[in-house]
């Protein structure tokens, strides 16, 4: 339905931007067509929280502009603790296969 309605040409009229219509797809594509409706609502539910906190620490960033050094300090223990959770949540599933 979300990529029907944006081949129509009246329906891109009701908006003051039509090319944002196009991130219809993305949603519909990312909370996985074809599953049952609780795990769309679930992945949908995990993608808006993951642009939240993107959202957040991108404004935190934004207000540490004066300050690069803050910034970067900022950034590499963002990117550390979601790597390190990567690589811990990784190393617990192959240890729990080799079971």
């Amino acid at each position: 339905m979300a990529i029907a309605l944006i081949f129509i040409r009246k329906y891109d009229d009701l908006s003051s931007y039509p090319l944002a219509l196009a991130s219809m797809i993305i949603v519909t594509i990312a909370s996985g067509p074809g599953k049952p409706l609780g795990a769309c609502i679930q992945s949908l539910a995990l993608a808006m929280g993951g642009v939240l906190l993107g959202c957040g620490f991108f404004a935190i960033l934004a207000l540490l502009a004066a300050a690069p050094v803050a910034q970067g300090i900022l950034l590499a223990l963002i990117v550390y603790r979601e790597w390190s959770s990567m690589a811990v949540s990784l190393l617990l599933t192959l240890y729990l296969c080799d079971k």
